[in-house]
């Protein structure tokens, strides 16, 4: 084969991916971009976000923010803290909810006071997030349907620059509006594919890397770190923000220099409180930079830097920098807007290719008008593989995002001398009914009454379910920290009164 007709043969292969395949590259290239400034623009949208000008930045230390938190939440479970670098964008707190909901408190850098809540799971971030990340599948194979897409990226890279020969000719040729529609929209895709062209390498080398990784190909193996002191809960009964600034002072005495962005309280009783966040190390992830301290004796359970990785883990740390252009700080990230911005444009201008090259004359009625309808009757029949794709893609997403959760919360009774569990099912928003469902180890009764926040008595059934009594019931909350209780009369001499605390509803 002739160095031509294998040029021809590869140009056909770009124009076929690319007409059947753009859009899934569009959808990926335009949700990506929008990432890469996501928190600014729901800042932008939610002013619970927003912090005031403020004249020192970020002088609130993480457990000032804990403290401010819990003051004023005092139901809630901080998970992890993060810090914004835009001044004008809150610390973010994650805390969980009695009723299982995951929401974030933002607080003020400047002086931890809380300025509002969102919803992490339905937040516009985390939609735009799971759909690049998973197809909103949130699963394995979600996640190697997205980044095989990178292997669709090096096809189309090595096909247009084997096929535009002397590629690095065209970095300054305008598009020919003299030559006509095709000519036109076939410039601007060689012009904007050049310019984009080293972002396109970057998203398709992390995207492999994405790729094997979901694969299991190449793992990634942090230092260990010891175990913390037992204790009964996940952090120590009467653990303050006091306590969390000591156990930051020992995180940074370990790592001098050391920017702790993120704090990760523990998820059980026997896990430290992890700090992360960069030291002097270039094109590293804050994970590259972690302490674990002991929540109960401040102890130092582990800590490391870039410098301590191993070679694939020191890689690692690098790709999420590269791929969401973190690596330079606001500028970096505003490059990568407009490379994203190009890119994106580099899919829509190729399949714009297509449509003006079977682009009817005035007397042909034979060929459609509209340059959609051209680019789908152009389109294999592998098209409709694709509109099923995202028809499951779409219901997947309104599954996850547009239904309430029908999971059901339990939690133990706050008294401890009996057996008894509280699940609630649904969010609680005051003025709102959420399901409750009892289990009391007791025999005997069948009558007993529940009350929800300042809301009115109601009067339940309890069934006799082996050795313990049961019941579901509906009630609706209110503003209050919405206590449940449940009085079963004909229990114990002066009857029995059990008690649970949901906490006040967040948003």
């Amino acid at each position: 084969m002739t160095a031509r007709a294998a040029r021809k043969v590869l140009f056909r292969i770009h124009g076929w991916v690319g007409l059947n395949l753009s859009i899934l590259l569009l959808l990926l290239f335009a949700t990506g971009t929008i990432l890469v400034f996501f928190t600014e623009i729901e800042g932008a949208l939610y002013k619970g976000m927003r912090a005031p000008a403020a004249e020192t930045q970020h002088s609130a230390t993480t457990g000032e923010i804990y403290a401010s938190v819990r003051q004023t939440y005092p139901d809630v479970f901080p998970a992890w803290i993060k810090r914004d670098k835009a001044s004008w964008i809150g610390d973010a707190t994650v805390v969980f909810t009695n009723w299982g909901e995951e929401v974030f408190v933002w607080t003020n850098p400047e002086t931890a006071e809380v300025l509002g809540v969102t919803s992490r799971k339905n937040g516009l971030k985390m939609i735009v997030r799971t759909f690049h990340d998973s197809l909103f599948t949130g699963h394995r194979l979600g996640l190697l349907a997205v980044t095989a897409t990178s292997l669709l990226l090096l096809t189309f890279i090595v096909t247009g620059l084997v096929t535009y020969r002397r590629f690095w000719r065209g970095f300054f040729r305008a598009p020919p509006r003299h030559l006509g529609p095709r000519a036109w929209w076939a410039g601007l895709h060689r012009l904007t594919a050049l310019w984009s062209l080293p972002f396109l390498i970057v998203m398709c080398l992390t995207g492999f890397y994405y790729f094997i990784n979901a694969v299991g190909v190449w793992p990634v193996h942090y230092p260990a770190t010891t175990n913390a002191t037992e204790r009964e809960h996940r952090l120590p009964t009467g653990f303050s923000g006091v306590d969390l600034d000591r156990a930051a002072a020992v995180a940074t005495e370990r790592l001098p220099g050391f920017d702790i962005t993120t704090v990760v309280l523990p998820d059980n009783a026997s896990k430290g409180i992890r700090f992360q966040g960069h030291t002097d190390a270039i094109l590293a992830d804050e994970k590259a930079s972690s302490v674990e301290v002991d929540p109960a004796t401040f102890e130092l359970l582990g800590g490391f830097d870039a410098q301590d990785l191993g070679v694939m883990t020191r890689i690692s740390s690098a790709i999420e920098p590269l791929h969401y252009g973190l690596w330079g700080g606001f500028l970096s990230r505003l490059l990568w807007l407009i490379f994203g911005a190009l890119a994106t444009a580099v899919s829509l201008f190729g399949v714009m290719i297509y449509a003006a090259r079977v682009l009817p004359s005035p007397k042909d009625t034979t060929v459609p008008s509209s340059a959609i309808r051209r680019i789908w009757h152009g389109m294999s029949p592998l098209k409709w593989l694709l509109v099923l794709t995202l028809t499951v893609v779409a219901a997947i997403g309104i599954y996850r995002f547009g239904i309430p959760s029908e999971k059901w919360i339990g939690q133990t009774a706050l008294n401890p001398e009996y057996d008894a569990r509280l699940w609630t099912r649904g969010e609680l928003r005051a003025g709102k009914e959420i399901d409750l469902r009892f289990r009391v180890k007791i025999k005997g009764a069948q009558k007993a009454t529940v009350q929800l926040g300042d809301g009115p008595i109601e009067k339940i059934l309890l069934d006799q379910v082996g050795d313990a009594l049961k019941s579901v019931t509906t009630l609706r909350a209110d503003e209050t920290s919405n206590a449940v209780i449940l009085t079963i009369p004909d229990v114990g001499e002066d009857g029995t009164v059990l008690s649970w605390r949901l906490g006040r509803p967040l948003l």
